[in-house]
Formats: C-alpha cells, sequence, structure tokens
C-alpha cells in the first residue's frame, strides 16, 4: 500500500503567456501531478498579418508535435488548454484526442467572445473548436446554451482563486456574517 493512493497526472498545457496563467492555472494543476507547460514561440504573434496564412499553422503543427512527443516519452493523461479558434484548428485537437488524450479548453470569454470575429481561418473565438475538445470549461452560466448549440460537451465552474497566491488578509477584529 502506497502513502499517496491518489494517481498523479501527466497534463500538458497550452496556456497563453501571461503572469495571471502562471501564477494561477499552472500552479494549481501542478498540485494534480507533472505539468509539461507549452509556451508558444514568441514568433507566433496573432496580429501579424502573415499569422492566418502561415504563423497560425505553424504554432498549431508545433503544439500538435510536442504532445506527440511529450507522450511518446511517458503519456499524458490530459491535454489542457485556453485555446480559441483564432489560435488553433479543430483538426488539431481532433488528433490529439485520436491519440488517446483526452482534451480540456477553458474559456474564459466565452460569454461575448464565444463567436469572436470571422477571420481567414475561420472565427476567432471557441465556436469552430469547441466540439473538438473532450470538454470545455466556462466560468459563466450565460455561455453553457452556446456550447450546447455546438454540440460540444460543457462544464460550468464558476471562478475562484488560488489560495497559495492570493492572499487575503482579513482583521482579526472583522464580523464574519454577511
Amino acid at each position: 500500500m502506497t502513502d499517496d493512493p491518489i494517481k498523479k497526472l501527466r497534463i500538458f498545457a497550452a496556456l497563453p503567456n501571461s503572469p495571471w496563467y502562471e501564477n494561477n492555472l499552472l500552479t494549481a494543476l501542478a498540485k494534480f501531478g507533472e505539468v509539461i507547460n507549452y509556451t508558444w514561440d514568441p514568433d507566433c504573434n496573432r496580429n501579424d498579418p502573415q499569422w492566418h496564412t502561415h504563423s497560425r499553422q505553424k504554432m498549431s503543427i508545433d503544439i500538435f508535435e510536442q504532445v506527440q512527443k511529450a507522450h511518446n516519452e511517458k503519456p499524458i493523461d490530459i491535454f489542457f488548454s485556453c485555446l480559441s479558434g483564432r489560435l488553433i484548428s479543430a483538426g488539431i485537437i481532433r488528433a490529439i484526442t485520436i491519440a488517446g488524450i483526452p482534451t480540456l479548453n477553458l474559456a474564459l470569454k466565452d460569454p461575448t467572445e464565444f463567436f469572436g470575429s470571422l477571420e481567414p481561418t475561420g472565427f476567432s473565438g471557441s465556436v469552430d473548436i469547441a466540439g473538438a475538445f473532450t470538454l470545455n470549461w466556462t466560468t459563466a452560466k450565460e455561455a453553457i446554451d452556446k456550447y450546447r448549440q455546438v454540440n460540444a460537451n460543457v462544464i460550468y465552474m464558476p471562478p475562484g482563486a488560488n489560495p497559495d497566491f492570493c492572499k487575503f488578509f482579513i482583521p482579526s477584529d472583522a464580523d464574519p456574517t454577511p
């Protein structure tokens, strides 16, 4: 019998480069096990005029190749991301799923940007890619029906804070009743 009966997960995380994601999501994911953090190439600038004709494809392929490499070294238990249609194609997500890796996408702006804008490669929001993910995580109740309308699996969990990062000071003389 082991001291820790809970299996540690191997998580591939494709998240934007920002302190918020690093300090909140990555540290929270690390509590579940090993995190392979994919950070996209700085040359992949989604505001670049070549984004839709070259860079988006390059980034999508790079994500898939990095997932394959990590999965071949040791199986990945879950692909966790904060991606949109502007950043990746549904086909890449389907390929990851077909490889036997469940996929979970967190969309923080889905109430207002589920569709986003129509671009040369499709909609910039989640609408074109949501159905390719095993599960979509929304933090907004009002977005649930949007996922259902495109036959995408969705789970609603309201936002929270990482208690190891977000320290709240409550004065000792504060009244705890509302």
